[in-house]
């Protein structure tokens, strides 16, 4: 089983072929290049190779990598890529992270990954060891737990998870969990706004995300409908433990089967901002 994160845009230009290492903090390793990618042009690259068994030397900001090459994060460690088209890929601690040259995928072996890819770019399509989704829209934190589990939540846009038939979609503010044996949860509302504040991948890292006013957007847009009455905070109180901290999955499976009454974010009237995609 594969799990799939497609990100569609409108347009579709050329690509990734290439991305910078634009942050380093702590311990992240990249793949030495002499290592051999997927075997044939269907296959990711990294399900196909055993990370333990591959060269690797400390990364370095400026570092440019090719399709194929594996970078990693320890623990407590974090970093950032900027591919040619201007997409951001942040990722967390213990992440496993490769992408295939000449395609719009990229796959995480495990750990946590924030996703940009600016409108119009055509999108990007993330594969995990296990689960599918698919996403309209820009921003997204997900995360592949040891257990084969993934977690998928919106910043900024839509998306839709899917898997073995069932699918579920979600919207800015949103958080999914697959989970190997019970499928997908109801997509659960946490506090956008919050999250945002407290998120060490919104803010740790120095340079622009490139999504913050869409993402402000859709925080002014929740806000909106929770002043009015019209959406109630689902998630936990403390608003995004979800996405890095396997222990509150049962928050989500608990009422993972209970239908929600209040609607998912929309804009407010008189134009107050957007919905959007996923986040931590």
């Amino acid at each position: 089983m594969v799990f799939l994160a497609e990100f569609i845009a409108v347009a579709t230009p050329g690509p990734l072929h290439s991305a910078k290492v634009t942050e380093v903090q702590n311990d992240v390793r990249l793949q030495e290049e002499a290592a051999q990618a997927a075997a044939s042009a269907d296959q990711d690259p990294a399900p196909y190779r055993s990370p333990a068994k591959a060269p690797t030397r400390p990364a370095e900001v400026g570092d440019l990598i090719k399709g194929g090459r594996l970078i990693s994060t320890g623990k407590a460690s974090r970093a950032e890529l900027l591919f040619n088209d201007n997409t951001i890929t942040r990722l967390g601690a213990n992440s496993i992270f490769t992408f295939r040259t000449g395609s719009r995928n990229v796959h995480l072996s495990s750990g946590f990954i924030l996703l940009h890819t600016p409108k119009g770019n055509g999108g990007a399509t993330i594969t995990t060891p296990t689960a599918t989704a698919t996403v309209l829209g820009t921003t997204i934190m997900l995360s592949v737990l040891p257990d084969g589990g993934v977690k998928m939540l919106i910043l900024e846009g839509t998306g839709t998870l899917a898997y073995h038939g069932q699918t579920e979609t979600l919207k800015a503010g949103q958080v999914s969990i697959f989970t190997p044996g019970q499928g997908i949860s109801v997509p659960t509302t946490i506090d956008l706004k919050k999250l945002t504040e407290t998120s060490s991948m919104l803010k740790s890292f120095s340079g622009p995300l490139g999504s913050e006013q869409e993402i402000q957007d859709a925080i002014e847009a929740q806000q909106h409908l929770l002043a009015s009455g019209e959406l109630n905070i689902s998630g936990d109180a403390n608003g995004l433990q979800f996405v890095t901290d396997s222990g509150a999955a049962s928050a989500i499976q608990s009422q993972s089967r209970q239908p929600q009454s209040t609607p998912p974010p929309t804009a407010p009237p008189q134009g107050g901002g957007q919905t959007g995609g996923p986040g931590r």
